[in-house]
């Protein structure tokens, strides 16, 4: 039987109490604390987030192999993998260093169909060509995102490369941060029986990107 107002409700000052305890054989009695309430008998928790965005490339080469007059050669592509914690989700933007397939050898250009431009291009077998287009592959989680409209399509189909940073892909309406997204972006040509030979044509094509923070 527990006995005593200190029993049944605690004391509203800090301090150490006792109270009786008995039954039928024995009685004694118990101490127990009661704490005051301070800011000091918690713990506050904080953290922060920082921003992050990473852009990994698959290959840092790609090959056209050898161009012909039958109709547009296309590269084995290479992927862009994307990271970022970003609330408004990655941007992509492609350019090149040329503007086309440069030969020094030869001291020509393949040049790129209609840079910067807002739909996508067509190169054909009757005339040079130089374009590159991209496909949206897959995530593991987060934000999508899409191809922009210049860069979509497959084959002689796409947007031609310029200096000048052109938007490659971009978060979807519902952007938010994106995990491993993967886009593989692939370069096309065409040639025709006037393109000189020689052996060193190339182009350097640079894959860019941000967070939308």
């Amino acid at each position: 039987v527990f006995s005593g107002a200190a029993a049944v409700t605690n004391p509203s000052a800090a301090g150490v109490y006792s109270f009786a305890v008995s039954d039928t054989t024995d009685s004694g009695s118990t101490y127990y604390p009661v704490l005051a309430a301070a800011t000091n008998e918690q713990i506050g928790v904080s953290a922060e987030v920082g921003q992050s965005f990473t852009l990994t490339l698959g290959s840092t080469t790609d090959t056209l192999g050898t161009l012909s007059t039958g109709g547009v050669i296309s590269s084995a592509g290479v992927t862009a993998t994307v990271t970022t914690n970003a609330a408004g989700g990655p941007v992509l933007f492609a350019y090149d260093t040329q503007g086309g397939l440069h030969s020094t050898n030869a001291g020509h250009t393949i040049a790129s169909k209609n840079p910067n431009n807002t739909s996508a291009q067509t190169i054909t077998s009757a005339a040079e060509g130089y374009v590159a287009n991209a496909v949206y592959n897959s995530d593991t989680g987060g934000d999508t995102m899409s191809i922009a409209t210049p860069f979509t399509g497959t084959g002689g189909t796409g947007d031609g490369l310029s200096p000048y940073p052109a938007e490659l892909a971009y978060a979807t309406a519902t952007a938010g941060p994106t995990n491993l997204a993967i886009i593989t972006i692939k370069e096309n040509a065409t040639i025709t029986g006037l393109t000189p030979e020689a052996s060193d044509y190339s182009d350097a094509v640079y894959i860019v990107g941000t967070g939308t923070f």
